[in-house]
């Protein structure tokens, strides 16, 4: 019979920001915009963040394998990464192609997201729909907070 553990491991106390100082990738906060817009899921954010981890500056790009970034992922399967890949490919964050070296092996590009306005401007109507979606929750939480102003 499997039995279900919580771990709990006592954190060091220390705010992150400003203190790593290595082993530290810091994410664009216009990479925020392609997860709220739907072009990217949260899971494809952790992706981008090993292949930026694997890109190397002397040759301008990163070649880890599938096999790679499953383990490197926690064990996802072979179809999450591919679909995580194209949907990076899609958002224009990472370009993807094979290497001119080693016919088998895929070597990955990994480029900065685009700002917020030029993204809006590419993606007007994914823009407005999230906009759209902002307002109906920030009302909602209103009408939370009345309603609990009533009661009490």
């Amino acid at each position: 019979m499997k039995t279900n553990q919580t771990i709990s491991i006592k954190g060091t106390g220390l705010r992150c920001k400003d203190s790593v100082k290595e082993n530290f990738e810091q994410l664009p906060t216009s990479l925020n915009n392609y997860v709220r817009f739907g072009l990217i899921k949260p899971n494809d954010v952790y992706l981008y963040t090993l292949l930026m981890q694997y890109d190397n500056a002397t040759y301008g790009y990163a070649w880890p394998s599938i096999e790679t970034l499953q383990m490197d992922s926690g064990g996802a399967s072979d179809g999450t990464i591919r679909q995580s890949l194209k949907r990076l490919v899609c958002a224009g964050l990472v370009r993807r192609m094979k290497s001119k070296l080693y016919p088998n092996k895929m070597i990955y590009y990994v480029d900065l997201p685009l700002t917020n306005e030029e993204l809006k401007a590419i993606v007007p109507e994914k823009s407005k729909a999230y906009e759209e979606y902002r307002e109906k929750m920030l009302d909602r939480a209103k009408m939370d907070r009345e309603r609990l102003n009533q009661i009490v």
